[in-house]
C-alpha cells in the first residue's frame, strides 16, 4: 500500500468520494467524519496535524478494514510523535510495538472473534482441526476457518508439529499493548454476539442480567479490579470440568447519565485486561 502522510490520505479519500459523485463537497466529507468544514480543511491542507485520537476517529466513521487502519495509523505516527501537545497516553501508544510493527493480520487476530473461538475450541474434547467441523461448531465458512487458521498460523498463536496443530502457549489474553481500534471492533463483535444470544439461545443456557445504581465514579479503579478478580475466578470454574463447548463472557459497566467530568484526565483509570 503507498505511504502518505495524514494530509495526502484525507485528500485522497476526498478525491475518490468526488470521481464517483462530482457534487460530494467537502462539508459533506466533514460531516461524515464528525468535524467542522474549517477544521478539516486545515488537515486537508496540512496547517493542522491530525491527532492520534482524531485518526481513531476517522478510520471509525470511513470503516476501514484491519490493514487499512494499520496502514493510516502508521501514516499518521510520525507527526503525532513530534507533536509536543499530545497527551502523554497517546505518546506512550504510538512508541509501543503494537503501533509501530503491527501487522494486518496480527490486527485482524485481535479483533475477529473467530480468531480466539478457534484456540478455545482446541481445549474441547473431541476436537477435529476440520475446515467443515469448526466451521459448524461456530457457524461460520470453511472459507473463514481456513483464513483464521493462515492468520493464527503467522502470527505464531498455532503451529503445525508432527503433522497436528498445536497452540503455542502465549499471554495473548492480555490487552495493555493492543490497540484500542482493535479493542472496540473485538468489544462490538462480543456485544452483538450477547444480543442475537437473547433470541437464539433457551435461558437455561445462558445468563444475561443487570443492574441500575447510583455510583461513586472514584470506586471505579476498584470496582475494575472486582471485575477482573471476576473474570478469572468464573474462568477457572468453567475450565475445570469436561470442556465440550466455548462461550464468551462479557462484563459492562457502563455510566447512563451524561458524565460531568468526561473531558478530566485527572484521574487515571486503569486500562483493561
Amino acid at each position: 500500500m503507498e505511504t502518505m502522510n495524514p494530509h495526502e490520505w484525507l485528500a485522497n479519500e476526498l478525491a475518490q468520494k468526488r470521481a464517483s459523485n462530482p457534487r460530494y463537497s467537502l462539508r459533506l466529507f466533514a460531516l461524515k467524519l464528525g468535524f467542522a468544514p474549517g477544521r478539516l480543511s486545515e488537515y486537508i491542507s496540512g496547517k493542522r496535524a491530525l491527532s492520534f485520537k482524531q485518526a481513531e476517529k476517522i478510520a471509525d466513521r470511513l470503516g476501514y478494514d484491519a490493514e487499512t487502519r494499520v496502514a493510516f495509523f502508521n501514516s499518521v505516527a510520525p507527526q503525532t510523535k513530534a507533536s509536543k501537545k499530545e497527551a502523554p497516553e497517546v505518546e506512550r501508544k504510538l512508541s509501543d510495538e503494537s503501533y509501530r510493527k503491527l501487522t494486518a493480520d496480527a490486527f485482524s487476530v485481535i479483533a475477529d472473534w473467530q480468531h480466539f473461538a478457534i484456540l478455545s475450541l482446541m481445549d474441547v474434547e473431541g476436537f477435529k482441526m476440520d475446515e467443515e467441523w469448526i466451521g459448524s461448531r461456530l457457524g461460520i465458512s470453511t472459507r473463514d476457518v481456513r483464513f483464521a487458521i493462515a492468520k493464527l498460523e503467522h502470527v505464531k498463536l498455532i503451529e503445525r508439529r508432527n503433522g497436528k496443530w498445536r497452540k503455542i502457549e502465549n499471554d495473548h489474553s492480555t490487552t495493555h499493548d493492543v490497540p484500542s481500534a482493535a479493542l472496540k471492533i473485538s468489544h462490538r463483535q462480543s456485544l452483538s454476539q450477547a444480543i442475537d444470544a437473547i433470541d437464539e439461545i433457551p435461558v437455561e443456557f445462558r445468563d444475561i442480567t443487570s443492574i441500575t445504581m447510583a455510583v461513586d465514579p472514584a470506586t471505579l479503579p476498584e470496582a475494575k479490579k472486582l471485575i477482573k478478580n471476576f473474570r478469572r475466578r468464573l474462568s477457572a470454574l468453567m475450565e475445570s470440568g469436561t470442556q465440550t463447548e466455548v462461550y464468551n463472557l462479557n462484563v459492562q459497566l457502563v455510566p447512563v447519565t451524561k458524565l460531568k467530568n468526561l473531558k478530566s484526565k485527572n484521574t487515571k483509570v486503569p486500562r483493561d485486561n
